[in-house]
């Protein structure tokens, strides 16, 4: 079913283009979910599809997400799977040979989510776009951003009640746009999104 696809879709921005390391450039699809790693983020999808465990390149997992197209049919030989859409067009590919790492454990939390401050991705996609620096940082004032290094000006964005001093790559965090829930593990070093059909979680950077 099109569950698949929107698993897919969800997990294939996640992993590094670099095919070197296997993990970390390639999606999880299993039975109920998809998952994808960047070593940094986290992401996983509930499809509720029985499907087999196979390691998909990050390249097929895009173009079966990316496909307007519904989903209508899938094949697996233990070798290669096939993807085929309403419009007749199919896509196929050689599963990766390997073994996933264990991700689950880092889902484990005794917080409960809230929901997600006001505006906070608003906030975070307007600074992002006008910011020379790449990383934002939490304070009691809201997030803070660098405009530029050589003269360390920052703007800011009132957010009330974000955890002040947890740093993370902005564009990491607006990948969990969609996700109305958070926790902000702050003794951990992470952000934990959740969504009813997705969590996701982003590892802060070192502090300074």
């Amino acid at each position: 079913s099109n569950n698949v696809k929107h698993a897919l879709e969800f997990v294939a921005p996640i992993p590094r283009d670099d095919k070197s390391d296997l993990v970390r450039s390639s999606v999880l699809l299993q039975s109920g979910s998809a998952v994808g790693t960047c070593g940094m983020v986290v992401g996983e999808y509930w499809h509720g599809e029985s499907l087999p465990t196979m390691i998909l390149p990050k390249a097929l997992a895009k173009i079966v997400g990316n496909t307007p197209f519904d989903l209508v049919g899938f094949g697996y030989d233990g070798i290669q799977c096939t993807f085929w859409f309403a419009n007749g067009a199919f896509v196929s590919s050689i599963i990766s040979e390997g073994n996933y790492v264990n991700y689950k454990p880092l889902f484990e939390t005794d917080l409960s989510p809230v929901k997600i401050q006001k505006d906070f991705f608003k906030g975070l996609k307007g600074l992002s776009k006008t910011a020379e620096s790449k990383i934002c940082e939490f304070s009691t004032a809201g997030i803070l951003v660098e405009n530029s290094a050589s003269t360390h000006v920052k703007s800011v964005y009132k957010v009330e009640g974000l955890p002040d001093g947890m740093r993370f790559i902005s564009k990491q965090l607006l990948q969990a746009e969609k996700m109305p829930l958070v926790i902000w593990d702050d003794s951990r070093n992470l952000a934990r999104f959740f969504s009813e059909n997705s969590r996701m979680i982003i590892k802060a950077l070192d502090r300074d």
